[in-house]
């Protein structure tokens, strides 16, 4: 992983974070700042969680497999409905 990955790929896990702090702001409950420093780690750690599951999915197939015609095609295309 690059820091052109990392930054391209960070804005999701700022805005998924970032609309959880928002949500609980004004609500008190027992483990708000556990909860805030698992969002606050979410948001740093969400392109490197990212990365890992795409080098470990490719570890065990090929990219074209992911564009393949199974993926590309609705159900209906394929007659399965």
């Amino acid at each position: 992983m690059n820091r052109k990955y990392y930054f391209n790929n960070m804005w999701w896990g700022w805005v998924t974070g970032g609309y959880m702090l928002y949500m609980s702001w004004d609500y008190d409950f027992k483990y708000r700042l556990l909860f805030w420093c698992i969002s606050l780690c979410g948001m740093v750690l969400y392109p490197v969680a990212k990365w890992y599951i795409e080098d470990t999915a490719l570890k065990f197939t090929r990219p074209d497999f992911w564009n393949s015609v199974f993926f590309a095609d609705t159900l209906g295309k394929m007659g399965l409905l």
